[in-house]
């Protein structure tokens, strides 16, 4: 194994967005250390292919293939790929997915794939795929099952395995509880809570207050 310290200035030009990557650590084909200045991609080096283990440090951004460890972004943290640890940063986290991750920020935490964890944001959480684990914000979002709580003003999923909490509740399908002032649901198995209560699947689809399918 060798260490090398390579220090790069670039600027490219992407969605609108110029980035620049000035130092990565990497030892045996991986970087153990990531610092970015600007957020946009193709500014660290080895370049946006690589895997970041350990620590990311990010002036504004930063956005590497995939990151194991602590990440911390004044504006934001992006990885194309799988992202697992402790992320911060006061806008925005990206990422293609992950198996476990604990993420922060002030704006959202996007997801585009599979991911498990925790999402807190004041903004929006996503997730493009299934989603195991607790999401708190204004606006929470899984495309496909939800296993675990949603905490926020709206709560939205394609199928949920747990929890909702919030004024606005929508499932396709599922089973669990919902608690909120309006809970929507198309197939759902559980007790609903609230003062308009929809599950298309139960004997009565509309109860104020109370509805049950089991």
């Amino acid at each position: 194994d060798r260490r090398i310290l390579q220090i790069l200035f670039t600027d490219h030009f992407l969605g609108g967005f110029i980035r620049c990557g000035i130092a990565q650590i990497i030892k045996g084909g991986k970087s153990y250390l990531g610092i970015g200045l600007l957020p946009v991609r193709y500014a660290e080096f080895p370049g946006p292919d690589s895997d970041v283990r350990v620590l990311r440090l990010s002036l504004l951004a930063g956005c590497n293939r995939t990151m194991a460890g602590l990440d911390f972004g004044t504006v934001g943290n992006w990885c194309d790929g799988d992202m697992d640890g402790l992320g911060f940063a006061s806008c925005y986290n990206v990422s293609g997915g992950g198996d476990f991750a604990v993420l922060f920020a002030a704006g959202a935490n996007v997801a585009s794939s599979s991911h498990g964890g925790v999402m807190l944001s004041a903004g929006a959480n996503v997730v493009g795929h299934a989603y195991s684990g607790f999401q708190m914000s204004c606006v929470n979002y899984t495309d496909e099952a939800h296993s675990g709580v949603q905490f926020g003003l709206a709560n939205l999923t394609w199928g949920l395995r747990g929890v909702q909490f919030g004024a606005v509740n929508v499932t396709s399908e599922g089973r669990g509880l919902q608690f909120g002032l309006y809970n929507m649901a198309e197939d759902f198995k559980g007790l609903q809570f609230g003062l308009i209560n929809m599950n298309q699947a139960s004997p009565l689809i509309m109860m104020p207050f109370v509805n049950a399918k089991f």
